[in-house]
């Protein structure tokens, strides 16, 4: 950069800076977004024409949005924010699209009005971006090689929900109709964080000795925003009595034979005496 071009960035940003010092915000909003989404950011004047404004929208002293006179103005606009932020010219709002996990922040929003003697500031608020992304449905894993369960032996459950935002938990839910659950254990629960998208994968495992059929539950709730990934996801699990033994089985045969041949030397009796 030359040293012209580095003393005019220098002085335009001073000159920003000066406004932005001496605003008081005039009314502050928040915004929840997904993330990908659109932030409709409140910015503007309602009975200014803005061929009469200059307008900036700032995150610190990084602008991401400028107007003059009716013209947006891409000479200053940091390059993370080029191609990303627009106005439509019958609303009050600067639109920000592909929000990130890193956008979030406070914006200032600056308006200065073309008066004769140069530019007055009319006009200053902030606006704090928060971001969100919904948690994929939870899945419950049975982590077993048993062909079948035997009741009153623990076995492992896990539920997975990934690429969420903000950091959350999976809790478990347990229902069973006059039933009994014993020996429940959450034995580990964490949330890992994708070093790529930001966002984190959920995993918790239960480990739960079974008596009786259960309808077992895995759910995901963020309390900063309004949203629930309900009971979508259930696994019902039927213990299986093991059969009975071999003993058991020829024991039982034996009698039933016994009782065969009786019968049929009882018939053949009655026959004889008959004739």
């Amino acid at each position: 950069m030359s040293f012209i071009k580095f003393t005019t960035a220098v002085k335009y940003s001073m000159f920003i800076l000066v406004f932005m010092l001496g605003c008081t915000p005039s009314n502050t909003s928040s915004l929840n977004v997904t993330v990908g989404g659109i932030a409709k950011m409140p910015c503007g004047l309602q009975d200014e024409p803005l061929e009469d404004q200059i307008l900036y929208l700032q995150k610190g002293q990084l602008v991401l949005f400028e107007l003059k006179y009716g013209t947006p103005i891409t000479e200053h606009l940091n390059p993370q924010y080029l191609n990303r932020t627009w106005k439509d010219p019958n609303s009050l709002s600067v639109f920000f699209k592909g929000i990130q996990i890193n956008d979030e922040g406070e914006y200032n929003c600056i308006v200065l009005h073309k008066t004769r003697s140069g530019h007055s500031k009319t006009h200053s608020s902030t606006i704090t971006l928060n971001t969100f992304k919904d948690f994929s449905v939870p899945v419950i894993i049975k982590m077993t090689s048993d062909s079948y369960l035997n009741c009153g032996v623990p076995i492992n459950l896990t539920c997975i929900s990934s690429q969420g935002y903000p950091e959350d938990t999976l809790s478990w839910d347990i229902k069973a109709k006059n039933a009994t659950w014993q020996d429940c254990e959450i034995i580990k629960t964490e949330a890992v964080r994708d070093p790529h998208t930001q966002l984190f994968n959920l995993t918790s495992v239960m480990q739960i000795s079974l008596t009786k059929t259960l309808t077992i539950c895995c759910s995901v709730r963020n309390s900063s925003i309004v949203m629930e990934v309900k009971c979508n996801d259930t696994v019902r699990i039927d213990p299986i009595v093991p059969p009975p033994s071999s003993r058991h089985a020829t024991g039982t045969g034996i009698a039933v034979c016994f009782f065969v041949l009786l019968l049929i030397g009882i018939i053949i009796r009655k026959v004889v005496q008959q004739e």
